[in-house]
């Protein structure tokens, strides 16, 4: 009989310097307990032009975040770097579920945070996505097919109405049952949210 895991619900953008930060906790606490992680990928920013916009239009709050990021994570944080334009994601986030349905979204969901952030390639540009879903193993054809087509619009629509049932203003954003923990914590917050819940520790061999 499979033990029941519960859903621990993390709303991303890969155009969020936290999220990225956030796949390391959640990436741990996966490790640590028994749970289901599963990703809500939605758009921060959606009335950002298909082309991207400058980044300079974020003004000081870019260099804050760079001071932040840092502070919170001392390894990872110095090597994002805000990219030249702020990119329109919704593309990303297509591909993302095409790539969840066909078992490679661990694969494409790391690598397209890495191209924005530490590459500074423009992830909303379709050839760059194409190349980075081959890059994990995906049908360049179907791929390319998928995105231009939206199959997977209404899957992200669907996101949108989670995110407003759930009361999500921000990424990222963790929900577990009835609770929800609100941008980048330190680990120790999540583990007070597991025992609240009841969610046990993975025992070791």
């Amino acid at each position: 009989m499979v033990a029941f895991k519960p859903k621990f619900l993390v709303f991303s953008d890969y155009i969020c310097p936290f999220c990225y930060l956030a796949m390391g906790v959640v990436k741990r606490l996966s490790q640590d307990y028994e749970i289901e992680v599963v990703w809500k990928n939605y758009e921060i920013h959606p009335q950002t032009p298909l082309e991207g916009e400058p980044v300079s239009n974020l003004g000081g709050e870019a260099q804050a975040e760079s001071r932040l990021l840092c502070k919170l994570n001392p390894e990872l944080g110095p090597r994002i770097r805000l990219p030249p334009i702020i990119a329109n994601s919704h593309l990303a986030h297509e591909a993302a579920e095409l790539a969840r349905e066909q078992g490679k979204f661990p694969e494409l969901h790391c690598r397209l945070f890495q191209a924005y952030f530490e590459q500074g390639l423009n992830i909303g540009d379709l050839p760059i996505l194409v190349q980075l879903g081959v890059e994990v193993g995906l049908d360049p054809v179907v791929l390319e097919q998928a995105v231009s087509e939206h199959w997977y619009h209404s899957r992200l629509e669907q996101v949108v109405r989670e995110k407003i049932w759930y009361g999500v203003y921000g990424t990222p954003t963790f929900v577990l049952g009835r609770y929800k923990i609100v941008g980048p914590q330190h680990y120790d917050v999540f583990q007070e949210l597991m025992r609240r819940v009841g969610v046990q520790p993975r025992t070791t061999a």
